[in-house]
């Protein structure tokens, strides 16, 4: 059924996962009305932070990883969510092992960009060390992090 639910547009992480397993979780749900994040938008989060697993899991090299990095902030595309944790990762990987039937199947970019990896399995240590990698970059780019005033679903209920 749907090949195996391996989709390189799916990314792992922050996005909307209405459609993954059938119904969103409750803990999505609660994330969703709380950032009120637009689908492009959280694909676009999610991307940046599949890329930073990427280079932890040896999939992209640290100048590939830097270059998508640039290219979103050139671009003011949103790279992470004020408030959102290390934590809130790990979780969403929990929760889309257990929609996925116990499989990750978490679409990873690898080298050469435009290429894709399957990872079954993410640890919590790799996505702390993803994170940290990306709240430093952030550090220095406070500009993309995502901002709902901008948002094309800013003023919506």
């Amino acid at each position: 059924w749907d090949g195996g639910l391996k989709k390189t547009r799916d990314f792992f992480g922050v996005r909307r996962r209405r459609h993954v397993g059938g119904g969103a979780s409750a803990a999505a749900k609660k994330a969703e009305e709380a950032f009120k994040l637009r689908h492009g938008e959280a694909v676009a989060v999610d991307c940046i932070m599949s890329t930073m697993i990427s280079k932890v899991k040896g999939l992209l090299s640290e100048e590939e990883a830097q270059s998508v990095l640039d290219l979103y902030a050139a671009l003011e595309l949103p790279c992470s969510i004020r408030g959102i944790t290390a934590d809130t990762y790990k979780r969403a990987v929990r929760e889309i092992t257990v929609h996925r039937d116990g499989l990750l199947r978490a679409p990873l970019p690898s080298s050469p960009i435009g290429t894709c990896s399957y990872a079954d399995d993410i640890s919590d240590l790799e996505v702390e060390e993803a994170f940290a990698a990306l709240e430093a970059f952030m550090a220095t780019h406070p500009h993309v992090y995502w901002d709902p005033s901008k948002s094309f679903a800013a003023g919506r209920a």
